[in-house]
């Protein structure tokens, strides 16, 4: 299905997209399906995977520390639609330091450090800044120095 999505044009991917309303966190969290959805996202439309992004978005706790569904939130990021990409960044700003530390959730909170809006950057950038100690922390911490790396190079 991946090698189809990419060679047909967005108006034929609409029956997949179709298909997986409805379904998307379930998907999201499939090994396959995960991948599928991140095609879509990357060959199809913003506005025709609108409502695959607000079904994930409604998820985005869940699926930011999932192996897979974090792959699917950093499509939303890459090819979303800008609202789409501020509600995820919103999301993970609420829990910021704990998903900077989070194995997973951290390549999510870094790509969204390197790849947002400079408004929605700044948000996050403050939350992960906002306690100093809690930022110490992160220097040290095993998994959110990678998180502070890119921080230091923003």
């Amino acid at each position: 299905v991946r090698k189809l999505i990419m060679n047909l044009f967005p108006h034929q991917l609409q029956f997949i997209v179709d298909e997986f309303r409805g379904h998307v966190v379930e998907a999201a969290q499939n090994q396959m399906q995960s991948r599928v959805l991140e095609r879509l996202f990357e060959y199809g439309t913003p506005m025709q995977t609108a409502g695959l992004a607000e079904e994930a978005l409604r998820q985005a706790p869940l699926l930011l520390r999932h192996s897979f569904g974090n792959f699917v939130l950093q499509g939303v990021l890459d090819y979303g639609l800008p609202e789409h990409r501020s509600r995820l960044v919103r999301a993970i700003a609420r829990d910021a330091e704990r998903l900077a530390r989070h194995k997973i959730a951290s390549n999510t909170v870094r790509k969204a450090l390197r790849s947002s809006a400079p408004a929605d950057q700044e948000a996050l950038v403050e939350a992960l800044r906002s306690d100093p100690r809690g930022f110490q922390n992160l220097c040290k911490h095993k998994t959110g120095s990678f998180v502070a790396r890119e921080l230091k190079h923003l």
